[in-house]
């Protein structure tokens, strides 16, 4: 909710409780005027008014009054008293919690009971590589699968279509759908009702989003339900299972400024319920640190979040090359 929308009931009420998760997306801020080129000439008066309205100068003036995360400011300036945290999380096996916690200075604590988690949490899946060996197992739920490099060993990077501003890693995508395919498979073949079974394809860049949709339109998978989209479209919902593609390998190890918000990555990775997978790039997303606010008060510190993450799974046997794929 932005904050014009929340101040009608505020001022309503005699009493608010507000409930939200500063460490989650702001609302979306969407700036503009659209005539056409006909409409423009037909009342170029109104055309004028509205370009003044929407100049660059008022967007500025403007977004931090919509995006602002009134909650976040409230929530840190209220009195003790009459604020609280609800740490207790119940979607996410422990395997994926113990990732998004570093979002949350490691207060975050898992509600489910081991012995019912494991039963509750299950996948179901052993898939195997091209060498045999199990890159996803039943006893893990979240993994890492490198796109830095192919297996001949050269560095495969993102790329930009003529004309577009957003990116696309086709060696990554490769990758999505070959496990997809593999995970289909697995389902199709289980003793077990899986048509439930949902899984999500989320990605940080529409031109990604696309080619992975399309491919998966084609295919018409018969054991799982798949959805292709954006972050910003998955905040608020979950899945059994959830793909993460980064995209992002420049030559020059940089990534754009979204990748390091760490709202987005939180929003990203805490959507699974039983297996969180992430596609991206080692080499690149080792050198990124993430500017983490603190949980309750003013300031933050900058974090080595995707290296640390990126430790955890390889001391689990859960960091994998894509071309094991």
């Amino acid at each position: 909710a932005t904050p014009p929308e929340m101040l009608i009931p505020l001022i309503k009420a005699r009493r608010a409780v507000l409930v939200g998760d500063h460490r989650q997306l702001p609302p979306v801020f969407t700036f503009g005027a659209k005539m056409s080129q006909e409409e423009r000439e037909v009342d170029p008066e109104r055309a004028k008014r509205l370009d003044n309205l929407f100049s660059p100068q008022n967007k500025d003036r403007f977004q931090n009054m919509v995006t602002a995360s009134i909650f976040e400011q409230w929530f840190k300036r209220a009195n003790p008293q009459i604020r609280q945290r609800l740490n207790f999380q119940y979607r996410m096996h422990h395997d994926i919690s113990s990732l998004v916690n570093r979002f949350y200075n490691f207060q975050l604590k898992d509600g489910w009971p081991v012995d019912e988690e494991e039963t509750a949490k299950k996948h179901g899946l052993t898939v195997c590589g091209i060498g045999g060996e199990a890159v996803i197992r039943l006893d893990c739920h979240a993994y890492w699968f490198d796109s830095s490099r192919n297996r001949q060993g050269d560095p495969c990077y993102s790329s930009r279509r003529s004309g577009s501003t957003s990116q696309e890693n086709i060696y990554e995508a490769d990758a999505v759908l070959a496990l997809l395919e593999k995970v289909n498979q697995i389902y199709l073949q289980s003793p077990d009702d899986t048509s439930s079974i949902s899984v999500g394809v989320i990605s940080f860049y529409k031109d990604q989003i696309q080619r992975i949709g399309n491919a998966v339109r084609k295919r018409k998978f018969k054991a799982i339900d798949v959805e292709v989209s954006t972050v910003d479209a998955n905040q608020g919902k979950e899945k059994n299972i959830i793909f993460v593609s980064m995209v992002s390998n420049t030559p020059e190890k940089r990534a754009t400024d979204f990748i390091r918000q760490f709202e987005r990555m939180n929003v990203a990775f805490s959507r699974a319920r039983n297996l969180l997978v992430i596609f991206g790039a080692a080499e690149l997303f080792r050198e990124q640190s993430v500017y983490l606010p603190n949980m309750d008060t003013d300031g933050g510190t900058e974090k080595q979040i995707y290296k640390n993450m990126i430790q955890q799974l390889q001391g689990a046997d859960a960091f994998w090359p894509c071309w094991e794929l």
